[in-house]
């Protein structure tokens, strides 16, 4: 079996064994798990094909063990601004300072309506 260590596989220095160029800390890649491009330098994996990843927000990237990685992947990690557990996924108090103003009362008066709007649809008895 081939070397492990090595960063390129082949003579044509078009793959490189992820493990071995990968600095992030949160991101966990298996052996003989390799990147594959023609078109940009495949030691810029990790610049060019893992977007967001920003370590404090303690996420992890966990690649198993020979895994093929063609180019033109690309890996976004949650840290993308874009909310989940919200009435939107819109990065309101990012964008601008306007939005960051009213982003709260505008989600407020949403989940109002749609609570409201269940209330009418089942017949609830909310008082407000």
């Amino acid at each position: 079996m081939k070397n492990k260590d090595l960063i390129f596989p082949n003579c044509f220095k078009t793959s490189v064994y992820l493990k071995n160029i990968i600095k992030a800390k949160n991101i966990i890649v298996g052996n003989y798990t390799y990147y594959n491009s023609s078109k940009d330098n495949p030691l810029d994996f990790e610049k060019n094909n893992i977007l967001f990843n920003y370590e404090f927000f303690n996420e992890k990237l966990i690649i198993g063990n020979f895994v093929s990685i063609s180019e033109g992947v690309t890996f976004i990690m949650g840290a993308a601004n874009h909310r989940l557990n919200s009435i939107s996924t819109y990065p309101f108090n990012i964008m601008n300072e306007e939005w960051a103003k009213y982003s709260t009362h505008i989600l407020m008066n949403c989940l109002i309506k749609a609570i409201q709007l269940l209330v009418m649809m089942y017949g609830l008895d909310i008082k407000q």
